[in-house]
């Protein structure tokens, strides 16, 4: 039972394997999209590279959330490309779409790199690719969209931070005593230092802003066609079919064992019962 049990397992997913290829096979395609580093609002900070390289990683991660939030994703399927699909109709309503997105739909974000993984998997890989390249476009559209009015609110940051420390410099040149001299002309030079950072930072947001072509995100291109099936994996059928059938059979011979054992128990009180 213990090595017919593993055997039987293996052509029980084999069967499975090859049906559902044949059957009802899936797809997935997949393309990048770069994500661009965040503009700094306050450049006088100077932050570590490691905690840099975490806060471009953290950029990238929200907008992997962005993209698989429920507003994008009902963003797709308003899209007239994603409606003519089959995946589309074959789903009924909204609700079973959303949810199909939800499970099949991925966005992950590279840690290593700039760049967002942006995947679909269903059964048609024509249509696996469309949807991808449908999202990807429609996302990177939007946040042109939403461009101008974070520049503007970074613009007021930085211009009132320049103001401020105008103030400032200007309180110090006012006072600096013989006696305080040196200490004041070190905070002074600080004052300038940090007012020319933030000067450059201005005019980095003002170019930026002048061109709004430039986005937060750039599509590196369109997904291709997926060729090899994504599911089912015989990798994945195989070897756990044969392990399904080597716990059954362990399972089975315990029982088998079990029940030896209380039938010889039950044996040997009726034979030690007086007549």
């Amino acid at each position: 039972m213990v090595i017919f049990a593993p055997i039987l397992g293996l052509i029980i997913a084999g069967a499975s394997w090859y049906l559902l290829r044949k059957y009802s096979p899936k797809y997935t395609a997949r393309t990048y999209m770069e994500v661009l580093p965040p503009v700094d609002v306050d450049p006088t900070v100077i932050e570590p590279a490691v905690v840099q390289k975490e806060i471009r990683y953290g950029y990238r991660l929200t907008m992997a959330s962005l993209i698989k939030q429920h507003s994008s994703l009902q963003r797709l399927l308003k899209s007239d490309k994603v409606k003519n699909t089959k995946w589309f109709q074959s789903k009924g309503n909204e609700r079973k779409r959303v949810k199909d997105l939800e499970r099949n739909f991925e966005a992950v974000a590279y840690r290593d790199g700039d760049f967002v993984e942006i995947s679909m998997t269903c059964r048609y890989p024509e249509e696996a690719a469309l949807i991808v390249n449908e999202m990807v476009n429609l996302f990177v559209a939007s946040q042109g969209g939403t461009k101008k009015a974070d520049i503007v609110d970074k613009l007021d940051i930085l211009e009132s931070r320049r103001d401020t420390i105008q103030r400032e410099l200007k309180a110090i040149e006012k006072k600096i005593e013989p006696d305080l001299a040196k200490q004041q002309l070190k905070i002074r030079d600080e004052k300038i230092r940090m007012l020319n950072a933030v000067k450059e930072q201005i005019e980095k947001l003002r170019i930026i802003h002048e061109d709004l072509k430039t986005p937060k995100v750039r599509f590196v291109g369109n997904a291709p066609v997926p060729l090899q099936v994504s599911s089912p994996r015989w990798e994945l059928y195989f070897p756990c079919g044969a392990i399904l059938g080597f716990i059954s059979g362990i399972g089975l011979f315990c029982i088998g064992l079990i029940g030896l054992v209380l039938l010889g128990r039950k044996a040997e009180n009726k034979e030690g019962c007086p007549d």
